[in-house]
């Protein structure tokens, strides 16, 4: 093997390396905005549920 296959080799094992743990990095991110996203719908969910039982609570009166 000659120094220049191996220099080309680690080169692209080097790159391969560095796409691989990019992809982790956003998949990681995606998975923590997607659980924000939920938080965020459960509490929207919470506050028009709340809003609604004021308001019930307001036509009682």
């Amino acid at each position: 093997m000659s120094v220049d296959l191996a220099a080309v080799l680690v080169t692209a094992l080097l790159e391969f390396a560095g796409l691989v743990y990019i992809a982790k990095l956003a998949h990681s991110s995606r998975d923590k905005m997607d659980a924000d996203d939920a938080a965020l719908y459960l509490q929207g969910r919470r506050v028009e549920e709340v809003l609604r039982e004021m308001r019930a609570e307001l036509l009682r009166r």
